[in-house]
């Protein structure tokens, strides 16, 4: 966001307008502010009968930010290894491979 004052008076038009606390109207606009078409779509299915998506809560159930942490750690991980490498044998292993590779194309 970078004007916070626009934003404080997207959210509390918000909270007037629909009458939700703070935390359900901020869920709301970042929400809009992220991809304004899928929010569109959602309240506008709202209106027409489908369940109410809770914006405030997204994304806190405990066991899946849990996974996504392993799952990025390992990721982090994998990718710094290889970094690393890289870094420390100045290439020479990827050189070296590559010409073991061509060597046995040939």
């Amino acid at each position: 966001v970078q004007d916070p004052d626009l934003y404080e008076q997207m959210v509390l038009k918000y909270m007037a307008g629909d009458g939700v606390d703070r935390l359900e109207a901020q869920g709301n606009i970042d929400a809009f502010l992220a991809n304004p078409n899928d929010w569109i779509v959602q309240k506008n299915a709202e209106k027409r009968g489908a369940a109410k998506y809770d914006y405030a809560k997204a994304n806190t159930n405990t066991g899946q930010l849990i996974k996504t942490t392993i799952w990025a750690m390992i990721v982090f991980g994998y990718v710094g290894r290889i970094i690393y490498v890289f870094w420390t044998t100045k290439g020479e292993l990827v050189a070296d491979n590559l010409q073991v590779m061509d060597q046995v194309i040939q």
